[in-house]
């Protein structure tokens, strides 16, 4: 969905994404995600919420995480810490392939 997002944005083929720039996108992955980790309680909704609007890619990061939030297709749930690993997957490729777009990947109409 996401690379779909991107090849939907950019005029002809997306750019090939080199092992530096994806090292780039985990390193600020890792970066946000203790920033987030660092508020507690009832901080914690405030806390995402903030940063999401501050990401380059809030309504995309806000879609994932609803998804996330959704049973699979055969009615199992993930666990938070599994959920928290696929968001993290996905924020990194979505940090890594940001910079080939001319504008946010999705915006609200």
């Amino acid at each position: 969905m996401v690379f779909k997002a991107i090849e939907t944005d950019t005029s002809g083929s997306p750019d090939k994404v080199s092992p530096e720039i994806i090292e780039a996108g985990y390193h600020e992955t890792e970066s946000w995600m203790e920033r987030i980790s660092e508020a507690e309680g009832s901080e914690l909704q405030s806390a995402i919420t903030a940063s999401l609007q501050r990401d380059a890619e809030p309504h995309l990061l806000q879609y994932v995480i609803s998804e996330l939030n959704e049973p699979m297709e055969d009615g199992t749930e993930l666990n938070d810490e599994e959920k928290g690993e696929v968001f993290f997957v996905v924020k990194t490729v979505i940090e890594s392939l940001k910079d080939q777009s001319k504008g946010r990947i999705i915006e609200l109409e």
